[in-house]
C-alpha cells in the first residue's frame, strides 16, 4: 500500500487537546495527505519490539496486504498534545514525512488510528539505528564518517528548505538501509515543527546532550539541527558522550555555561578540515554558525560531493541520460544505482569513469558555488580569516594534489 492517511474526527482526539488554528501554510500541508485510508490494525501483525519514546512505542510489522516489513509506531491519544496536531486533527509528524519524501528519510507507508491509538508506519531498516552500530563498533573512521554526514546534511538541506525543524537530530534517530554502504535515513520527526523563514521558534524539545544553548535561552531557528548534527559526528567519531553529566539537569547547565566545543584535546588525531568543520557545526553564535547548504560546500565533505558528481557525469557521458549532476538534488540512493549502471557499462564508458575519478578533486573547480573551494577560493577564505590557516593549509594541500 502507498502513503495515505486520514483525517482524524475531534472527537476522537484527547479532550484536553484545544487546538488553535494554524496558519494557510500549515494548512495547505494538511491538504496534501487527507487522503483516506484502509487500513486497520488489524493488517499488520506484530514481530517484534524495537523501542519506546515520550509518547509512543515502536514494532517492527509485517504489513499482510503488501507483504512489507514496516517499522509500526503506536501513539496513545490520551498521551498526546495539542502541539502535535494541526488543527483539524492530523498529526504533524505524519505530514511532515509525507512532504518531505527524500531518500534519505524514512518513507510514510501508512497512517491510520482506532478508538485507542495512532498510528504511523513508515519502511524498515533492518540494519538498525546508527547509535546501535556505533555500540558495536564504538567509533567510525574519518572516511565513513564523512559519508554519513554528506547524507545527513543532505536530508537537513531538504527540510530546512521546505521549512521544517526536526529538533532531534541524533544517532537513534538515524537509520542504515545497507550496513555495508552505510546508507542512512532520518527518521522520527515527533518533535518537528514547521516555521516561518526568519522567524523565531520557543520551548525546549529533543535529547539533552543534543540541544543548541540558545534552545535553553529561548528564540532559536533551524540551526538548531545543524548544532545536533555537530554532536551526533562527534558521537561518531569517538564513541563518547559530548558532557560528563548524565543527569539532564546538570546537561543543561553545561550547555549553557559551558557549551562543547572541538579542539585538538576533545578530538585528537584527526584532520585539521575535520576538526574546522566541526567547530562551525558547533559554532555558540547561530547567526555565525554553517547552514545545512553551506556544510555541503566545506572541504572536508567535498570527496563525497565529488563521488556523487562522478558517477551522474559518467552515466550521463556514457549514456546519454538527461540527469541533473548537482549533488544536492542526487540523492545516495540514486548514486548508487547510477554506480551499479556504470559497472554493467561497455568497456569505454567504464574508462572514462576511472579518468573521471583520478580527477576527482578536480572536478571542484567547476562554476557555481563548487568554485567556493578551488585552492583561490579557500587560500582567499584564509585570507579573510573565515578558517583557520594550521588547520587547512595541510589537509587541503594532500586533498587537491
Amino acid at each position: 500500500m502507498g502513503c495515505a492517511a486520514i483525517k482524524l474526527p475531534k472527537s476522537k482526539r484527547n479532550p484536553a487537546c484545544n487546538v488553535q488554528k494554524e496558519d494557510n501554510n500549515q494548512e495547505n500541508l494538511n491538504n496534501r495527505i487527507q487522503i483516506k485510508s484502509f487500513s486497520t490494525s488489524n493488517d499488520y501483525i506484530s514481530v517484534k519490539f524495537l523501542g519506546r519514546g515520550a509518547f509512543s512505542e515502536v514494532m517492527m510489522c509485517k504489513h499482510i496486504p503488501s507483504q512489507e516489513y514496516r517499522a509500526l509506531k503506536i501513539l496513545k491519544k490520551s498521551s498526546l498534545v495539542d502541539a502535535q496536531y494541526y488543527s483539524d486533527g492530523i498529526l504533524k509528524e505524519a505530514v511532515y514525512l509525507e512532504q518531505i519524501s527524500n531518500q534519505n528519510v524514512l518513507k510514510l507507508c501508512d497512517y491510520f488510528e482506532d478508538d485507542l491509538n495512532l498510528y504511523i508506519a513508515t519502511e524498515f531498516c533492518e540494519a538498525g539505528s546508527l547509535f546501535h552500530h556505533i555500540k558495536k563498533k564504538l567509533t567510525i573512521d574519518e572516511e565513513k564518517a564523512a559519508e554519513i554526514m554528506f547524507q545527513i546534511m543532505l536530508a537537513v538541506d531538504n527540510f530546512h528548505k521546505q521549512h521544517i525543524i526536526h529538533r532531534d537530530i541524533k544517532p537513534e534517530n538515524i537509520f542504515i538501509t545497507d550496513s555495508e554502504g552505510m546508507k542512512i535515513k532520518i527518521g522520527d520527526f515527533g518533535n518537528a515543527c514547521h516555521y516561518q523563514p526568519n522567524g523565531k521558534l520557543t520551548g525546549i524539545f529533543g535529547t539533552p546532550y543534543y540541544l543548541a544553548p540558545e534552545i535553553l535561552k529561548g528564540d532559536y531557528n533551524e540551526k538548531v539541527d545543524i548544532w545536533s548534527c555537530g554532536i551526533t559526528l562527534y558521537v561518531l567519531l569517538t564513541g563518547k558522550a559530548p558532557y560528563l553529566a548524565r543527569d539532564p539537569k546538570t546537561i543543561k547547565q553545561a550547555i549553557l555555561t559551558n557549551p562543547f566545543q572541538v579542539d585538538s584535546q576533545t578530538l585528537p588525531t584527526k584532520s585539521g578540515l575535520l576538526r574546522d568543520f566541526l567547530q562551525k557545526l558547533l559554532e555558540i553564535d547561530p547567526e555565525k554558525r554553517i547552514s545545512a547548504e553551506e556544510a555541503l560546500y566545506h572541504p572536508w565533505l567535498a570527496q563525497e560531493k565529488a563521488k556523487i558528481e562522478t558517477l551522474v557525469n559518467c552515466l550521463s557521458t556514457s549514456s546519454k541520460i538527461d540527469i541533473c549532476s548537482s549533488p544536492l538534488t542526487c540523492n545516495t540512493t540514486q548514486a548508487h544505482v547510477l554506480d551499479s549502471k556504470c559497472a554493467t557499462n561497455k568497456e569505454k564508458a567504464q574508462e572514462k569513469c576511472q579518468e573521471v575519478d583520478k580527477k576527482v578533486m578536480n572536478m571542484l573547480n567547476k562554476a557555481g558555488m563548487r568554485e567556493k573551494y578551488t585552492r583561490k577560493g579557500v587560500l582567499k577564505k584564509i585570507a579573510e580569516g573565515n578558517f583557520s590557516k594550521s588547520l587547512l593549509e595541510n589537509d587541503y594541500s594532500i586533498k587537491m594534489n
